[in-house]
């Protein structure tokens, strides 16, 4: 999970390249991914949820962010959208 909090006057911004993020993830790994908007958050909070059957899928997902050209370019557009310091990262376990 990734979350990230919008730069005052951003958000419409924010949400169009968070819909392009998670399609890109999406297509890139072949992994189920969302795109959320927050309502408890603070206000202008995005987040994108990728899940993964096994740790090796986490693994390559970890492997494409470092490595694919595209990704990284994607990325960088992110410097004006989200508040500096904002982005956190969560991994959710799910223990059967």
């Amino acid at each position: 999970m990734l979350t990230a909090t919008a730069a005052n006057g951003r958000m419409a911004d924010a949400l169009e390249f968070g819909m392009r993020a998670w399609q890109f993830v999406a297509d890139t790994t072949g992994l189920a991914t969302a795109f959320l908007s927050a309502v408890y958050d603070p206000f202008g909070t995005v987040g994108w949820l990728t899940g993964a059957a096994s740790m090796s899928d986490l693994d390559n997902l970890v492997a494409m962010q470092m490595t694919n050209a595209d990704y990284r370019a994607l990325v960088a557009e992110t410097c004006s959208l989200f508040i500096e310091g904002s982005g956190t990262t969560r991994l959710i376990e799910k223990i059967n």
